[in-house]
Order: structure tokens, then sequence, then C-alpha cells
């Protein structure tokens, strides 16, 4: 709820945990009707907030609210479709920039590792699916990209934990315990120099943007 009364998407997001919450098997002495209403409770809070500040001040949306409400209530379905499409090529091609295919590779594994853990994949690929889709009716642009990006590193980091016990498991079986114990320092050292190449190759916010993109994006 505090996220969305600070960037309104954050909404989107919270889409996978409350999908969850309606349709988890049933556990002993929880009901999933309480569950969701207690969950629902704050956003009707949230709600009755709001309506007390429209009523007062006349106006509690912010500019880009507003301009997004104006465009997906008054574009036809042919210029709706043809920006949804265009900005959904856009996040595949930044998904693909971020991760590239064995990240891609990692993140496939990662969500078949944890199909049996339905909270996971609502909560996470839900969220991520959700906030991608509202992205789509917006602008495409990196910095709205890595709020889905963010809530799908969990599968890709659960890929990568797999690949490594996989082949922790194939050097044991085959006698050279020395290439087991050599596996997980390896990839720490993989993932710090990952890390910090990432940190020197960010883009949303540094210096290398152009005032011309500032522009594009107001």
């Amino acid at each position: 709820v505090v996220a969305a009364a600070i960037r309104e998407p954050s909404v989107f997001g919270a889409v996978g945990a409350y999908a969850w919450l309606a349709f988890r098997a049933p556990s002993r002495g929880v009901s999933r009707s309480r569950s969701l209403g207690f969950a629902l409770l704050p956003w009707g809070m949230a709600l009755a907030a709001w309506l007390i500040v429209q009523h007062f001040l006349g106006e509690a949306t912010s500019q880009q609210w507003r301009w997004w409400i104006t465009r997906v209530s008054r574009s036809s379905l042919v210029a709706f479709w043809g920006g949804f499409s265009l900005t959904a090529r856009a996040m595949w091609r930044f998904l693909w920039d971020e991760l590239g295919w064995l990240g891609l590779l990692w993140s496939v594994v990662g969500v078949y590792g944890l199909r049996r853990k339905p909270a996971a994949l609502a909560v996470f690929l839900l969220g991520a699916v959700g906030l991608c889709v509202f992205y789509c009716t917006y602008l495409p642009h990196r910095r709205y990209f890595l709020s889905p990006f963010i809530l799908i590193l969990p599968f890709t980091g659960y890929g990568f934990h797999l690949a490594l016990a996989w082949a922790v498991d194939c050097s044991l079986r085959r006698s050279r315990p020395w290439l087991a114990r050599a596996w997980q320092p390896a990839a720490v050292l993989v993932l710090g120099g990952l890390s910090f190449q990432a940190a020197g190759s960010l883009s949303p916010w540094n210096t290398r943007v152009a005032l011309a993109e500032i522009r594009a994006l107001e």
C-alpha cells in the first residue's frame, strides 16, 4: 500500500500475492477468505483515505496516472495494440540485454524447479507479469523495466543454484571431491565479477543519460 501510494503501478506487482491468497490450497485453521480479507483491509483503508483527499482537494492522482487513464480510455483498439506490442518487444529486448541466453536459461530452470511452489510462482512470476503488462500499456523505458525485472531475478538465482548443485553432484558421482569443493568458490568469484561488471555498466541513472532521453521520458 505504501509503495502504491508512491508509485501507483506497484498495485500490479501485488497481483500474484493476492491471487495466491485467493486460490491457495486450504490449510487447517486458516480460511482463504479470512486471509484474503485481512490482506485487502489496508487497501480499503487506503481507498477511504484517497476518497477523503479527493473530496477536499478535488484531485488526488498524479499527472502520470491521469495521462495513462486518458491514453487507455481514448485510444482505439488498433492504436492501443500497436503501442502494447511495441513496448512488449522493447521489454523483451531489455530482458535479453540484462540476462543474455544463459541468464534466460537459468530463469527457465528456476521456474521449472519451483513448479511445485505455487506461492513463489504467484508472488514473483505473476507479479512480474502484472507489472510487465501494465508497463506495456505505458512507455518502453529501462527504468520501468526494472520493476518486473527485480521479480524475475529470484528465478534466475534459483536456476543458477540448481545448475551449481547439479555440477557438484556430477563431480561427486565421478569421484572428484576436489572438483565438487571447487565449484562453490568458483561460483562466488564469477558472480562477484559479474556484479562489479553490472554495476559499472548501469545506464538508467548514470551520467550517460542524455538530456533528450530525459525530455522524451517527461
